[in-house]
């Protein structure tokens, strides 16, 4: 009996490995799958995908995929440039089990040396099919796409209604779908136009609560602190306080004394690609009363005028 189940044991093996090598060589084709995901692409979004460098898989139990020189077309609507997402590099690892199914499903995505283009238009369309609501909280798109790791990359945010820009650098940002269905952790290091910024957060995709977020950031040397929901519009309450006077004169346009410690807080609406604050406050030092700023929003949270009252 021992003899029988050890040669069973023994076929099965050769079964096993007859099959992976079958499998390798007729599904694991390189060029056939580079045609395979780009015409996905094509497919599913409308946008074209141009992986212009090498293309290869490493096998594994969970085999990894890597292209090179990789560019996904703007949308049609989409102002210049042509490519709203470019890349040096794009590794994931794919779960078998998806192949025969004829879908993509990966384990984790690596992006390395990216720009990425955000864009939203009049009609508060983004370029960026995953970023649509009925997108972006699809169950199906988190089992697609459970964990991404963005390196040394670049962001543009490009408002068409209002012209606002946004520019940031990605040291590393990732996106952790894994932790629940129901939920997304940030992570990242990098910078918001000049500033040092390094932070994270949990957004909750829970649309009957209007998908709260919490995050908490350092801002070259300032404490950040933002709770809200993205639910449009948007609303935010934010903590901002430190001693440094670079964030608040670049956020703000207050002027802040230097090396004096101070406080921000304020409320933040987000309609139409505009945003707008109210209840703004500042406090300098905790021996210094609370100072009411009269806010007129122009085109951007980031540029904007204040009126101050200071109260000593």
């Amino acid at each position: 009996m021992h003899k029988i189940l050890t040669r069973m044991g023994i076929a099965l093996i050769a079964i096993i490995v007859i099959l992976i090598t079958y499998w390798s060589y007729h599904v694991l084709d390189n060029e056939m799958y580079r045609y395979h995901i780009e015409h996905l692409v094509k497919k599913y979004t409308g946008h074209e995908l141009k992986i212009q460098g090498a293309f290869g898989i490493e096998l594994g139990w969970y085999p990894q995929l890597t292209m090179k020189d990789v560019r996904l077309s703007n949308a049609t609507w989409g102002m210049p440039p042509a490519n709203m997402f470019e890349a040096k590099q794009v590794s994931m690892k794919i779960v078998l089990h998806s192949l025969m199914r004829r879908k993509l499903v990966t384990k984790n995505i690596e992006i390395d040396g990216a720009n990425f283009l955000m864009q939203k238009n009049a009609a508060e369309q983004w370029n960026w099919p995953i970023l649509q609501k009925s997108t972006a909280t699809d169950p199906r798109v988190l089992q697609t796409f459970p964990r991404m790791t963005i390196k040394n990359s670049n962001l543009l945010y490009h408002s068409l209604l209002t012209g606002q820009e946004e520019h940031w650098f990605f040291d590393w940002l990732t996106i952790d779908f894994s932790r629940g269905k129901d939920q997304v952790a940030i992570d990242l290091q990098g910078r918001h136009e000049t500033l040092p910024v390094r932070g994270n957060g949990v957004i909750s995709l829970d649309p009957k609560l209007g998908f709260p977020v919490h995050a908490e950031a350092d801002v070259a040397g300032n404490q950040l602190v933002l709770d809200g929901t993205l639910q449009p519009p948007a609303h935010f309450h934010m903590t901002l306080s430190g001693s440094n006077p670079t964030v608040a004169a670049a956020w703000f346009g207050a002027d802040v004394p230097a090396n004096t410690p101070y406080q921000v807080k304020a409320d933040v609406t987000v309609t139409g690609g505009r945003y707008q604050l109210s209840n703004f406050q500042l406090s300098l030092n905790p021996q210094a009363a609370m100072s009411h700023l009269n806010h007129q929003h122009c085109h951007s949270l980031w540029h904007h005028t204040l009126e101050a009252i200071l109260h000593s």
